[in-house]
């Protein structure tokens, strides 16, 4: 299980050793059956913080929904470069898009990384923010992103953790070891462990004391669910997860584990084992 403890400023403010989980399901706003799940997952499950992918063409409609079917659901921003058409319009992310004006899968993102323009990204993903904001009408809860962009160079950290800063959000904070099911490679991996906290050190925002990622793909079962729990030290932690249904709409590599994902999520074992190992359930909002 990759939980690290990343205790330094910017932290959450929960400093008791008390256990806080959040478990956070990226993609809302994908397709609608995927923030269908999600807001299942949440309304019958333990699902309590969700990410939204903001140029997606049911989005807008699909927040709507989470807003008045569940308004204890965490709200944040899953930053995007590497998924759909770009908010900004590709005439203005030259150096962001293919051919067709999308958005590149994350192995051709990798290879752009060096070349990468800030000041395109920094339009783009406040382009991202601003869309939340007016169908919202509020300020996310956090903010992470898709395939993990926003942790893959310094200056793409740093500028996600400045406008984390401006629009007063807590944000994800994904160091592990050793490679998951990202396509992130080792090397680079090994890269941001080092200069993640630096960079923490300029812009101190909120954020767990720790991140797993193994529910995920092969990991998706019950047993590892309760196994995660039952290995929960004191502190604030988030869980990632992608449960959905899986639409016509999906245009995912990741698609049938995530209505296993849901099934586990919703199972009626997993609030009562919670509670009973004494884990607070909380969302980004809280820290």
């Amino acid at each position: 299980m990759f939980v690290f403890s990343v205790r330094q400023p910017g932290r959450c403010k929960m400093e008791n050793m008390k256990t806080h989980l959040i478990i956070n399901a990226d993609d809302y706003g994908r397709s609608a059956g995927i923030s269908a799940g999600i807001r299942h997952a949440h309304l019958l499950g333990v699902v309590t913080s969700t990410t939204c992918m903001l140029n997606q063409p049911t989005v807008e409609s699909d927040l709507r929904l989470a807003l008045s079917e569940c308004p204890a659901l965490g709200l944040g921003v899953h930053l995007n470069l590497t998924s759909g058409h770009p908010l900004t319009g590709a005439a203005h992310l030259s150096a962001l898009v293919d051919s067709k004006g999308s958005f590149p899968g994350l192995n051709d993102f990798l290879l752009r990384l060096p070349n990468l323009d800030l000041a395109q990204v920094e339009a783009e993903w406040r382009a991202q923010i601003e869309t939340f904001a007016a169908i919202c009408r509020k300020n996310p809860t956090h903010l992470d992103s898709h395939h993990h962009s926003s942790f893959l160079s310094p200056g793409l950290f740093r500028l996600m953790c400045r406008l984390a800063t401006e629009y007063g959000c807590a944000i994800r904070l994904p160091i592990w070891q050793g490679s998951i099911a990202s396509g992130i490679p080792d090397a680079l991996m090994a890269e941001m462990g080092r200069y993640l906290p630096l960079v923490l050190q300029e812009y101190p925002r909120p954020h767990p004391d720790g991140f797993i990622s193994t529910f995920y793909d092969a990991g998706v079962s019950l047993p590892e669910m309760l196994s995660i729990i039952e290995k929960l030290p004191g502190g604030t932690f988030e869980i990632m997860t992608h449960p959905g249904y899986v639409d016509a709409e999906l245009d995912s590599a990741y698609s049938s584990p995530r209505e296993k994902e849901l099934s586990v999520l919703t199972d009626p074992g997993l609030r009562p084992e919670l509670e009973n190992r004494q884990v607070q359930l909380i969302h980004f909002g809280d820290l």
